[in-house]
């Protein structure tokens, strides 16, 4: 037999699971946060079985985790500017046309930022571009609420568009809700969202009650508008989607029946109050979150990380965590260009013209492999791979003229100086590191290490030999990137660099 009896009844019961994700309804709710839990742990028992079933279940679910804390702070968004939800079920039957109702305006934001973020897939499994794509979303529907319906906002919401400028809101979210900087989410904005909401006017998928494409949620098209939404999510969510999100949708999650129960569902009805379900849910999320997403502190290298601080025994989000490290890493590079600096250029003018260029251009043929292999072809995923490009190249300058101005402190003789600077090696190495420190601070987990040596067609062995240097020169590195950082290079230790050379010998 090609399978035993055991491993084969495990991988049936994994595929009727599958199934059932990929067509789970409002009333499935905890089938879905079984497949969540259960089906990893029974997939990692079938052995004989492909690691692309494995990866693909294991995406799955980290998708569903990121998607579920980005729903809760939509939520957040929602209770401060739109006006309060009802305490009845979302199920509303609607009679003749009138006003747009709280209910209606909460579930077609979070249907269409559903559709816009599936228009971007590169970014679907991001913590960060998934929080700032929201901000974008929910500052343009606000403004065409305030346009229409204003009495559907807040008054806070009302007089923070008063006083806003160019009728934008989204510096305040950014600040308030997500905590990180506007200038991103303006980008994604700018060049993600209005291109698509034109396109949305252009094809008929939204209808304008006002001039210039504006009062999308007039009652006069927004029956017209809501369907269209839904209609566009359905069409995507049956040719290529992997779970409906409108699930988050749903106030009544049923939690004590587990996947493969065939219990009667009447027994599976417990009476508890909305936040004490809403707690248990978070509780939950929260712990497979920190056991799939946060890196633990490996044995080695202790000594690098810095002092804990106050603000780092507070009780964070995913999304808060996420954030943290991103502001930390850009007011790193804040002071940094996509060039040598003034003071790395006064270093490198001791020796010939030739060994800046050749900086410079092996940063620029490292840099075409991470935009080609990052958007895959997908014109919609460069502009999120030239802002993390951007991030990654100001890193290397800022980290490459840190060692070298430390080496050259030393009164590193200037025959061991140059070797430095021109060795290729080091150069690429130093880059890769880099762009992972930036992948990582995105929260990436579809690129995930050793993604990005794959990409730039790099040995570990060469990599993790640099680490260390520059955990030791990069004092400004906060503890989760250390710890990160660690975690890689006993990965490339124990594992990648002995596993590429056996194959590299036996062939």
């Amino acid at each position: 037999m090609l399978f035993s009896t055991i491993g084969d009844y495990q991988w049936r019961i994994a595929e009727r699971q599958l199934h059932l994700f990929y067509t789970a309804s409002q009333d499935d709710w905890a089938l879905v946060r079984g497949f969540c839990t259960q089906v990893p742990r029974r997939v990692q028992i079938t052995a004989n079985r492909t690691d692309d079933f494995r990866n693909h279940v294991e995406s799955l679910r980290r998708r569903w985790i990121v998607t579920s804390q980005i729903y809760n702070k939509y939520k957040q968004i929602f209770e401060a500017i739109g006006k309060s939800l009802p305490d009845s079920n979302f199920r509303i039957k609607r009679k003749a046309r009138r006003e747009v109702t709280s209910t209606e305006l909460y579930k077609f934001i979070w249907t269409f930022y559903c559709n816009v973020k599936a228009a971007f897939p590169n970014s679907i499994d991001e913590v960060v571009s998934s929080s700032l794509l929201l901000c974008a979303v929910t500052d343009y529907c606000f403004h065409e609420v305030y346009l229409s319906e204003p009495s559907l906002l807040t008054e806070d919401g009302r007089n923070a568009f008063k006083q806003s400028e160019n009728n934008s809101i989204i510096d305040r979210m950014c600040n308030d809700f997500v905590k990180m900087e506007s200038t991103e989410a303006k980008r994604i904005r700018d060049y993600h969202v209005k291109p698509l909401l034109k396109q949305y006017f252009i094809k008929g998928v939204l209808k304008a009650g006002l001039e210039n494409d504006r009062g999308i949620f007039e009652p006069s098209v927004f029956d017209s508008n809501h369907k269209s939404i839904n209609n566009e999510y359905d069409a995507y969510f049956l040719k290529q989607g992997e779970y409906d999100n409108r699930l988050f949708l749903e106030n009544s999650l049923p939690t004590t029946r587990s996947i493969g129960d065939r219990t009667p569902s009447k027994i599976a009805v417990v009476h508890r109050t909305p936040s004490e379900l809403s707690h248990k849910v978070k509780r939950n999320l929260l712990k497979q979150l920190e056991e799939s997403m946060i890196p633990q502190t490996p044995l080695s290298n202790r000594n690098y990380l810095p002092v804990k601080t106050e603000e780092d025994f507070i009780k964070r989000t995913p999304i808060s965590e996420q954030a943290d490290i991103l502001n930390r890493l850009n007011l790193l590079i804040h002071n940094y260009r996509t060039e040598p600096s003034q003071e790395l250029e006064k270093i490198l003018r001791k020796f010939e013209p030739k060994i800046r260029e050749d900086i410079m251009k092996i940063q620029k043929k490292l840099s075409e492999k991470f935009i080609e292999a990052y958007s895959n072809g997908e014109q919609n995923a460069l502009v999120f791979a030239e802002e993390k490009l951007e991030h990654g190249v100001k890193l290397f300058y800022r980290i490459f003229e840190l060692i070298v101005i430390s080496e050259a402190d030393k009164r590193c003789s200037d025959i061991a100086l140059r070797n430095i600077v021109s060795n290729v090696d080091f150069i690429s190495a130093t880059f890769v590191i880099s762009l992972e420190i930036v992948l990582n601070s995105y929260g990436s987990s579809d690129r995930k290490f050793p993604w990005v040596l794959d990409a730039l067609g790099l040995h570990s062995f060469m990599v993790g030999k640099v680490i260390e240097t520059i955990i030791m020169h990069d004092t400004g590195l906060s503890r989760t990137i250390i710890k990160h950082l660690n975690t890689i290079e006993e990965t490339m230790l124990e594992t990648m660099v002995w596993l590429k050379t056996l194959l590299s010998t036996i062939s």
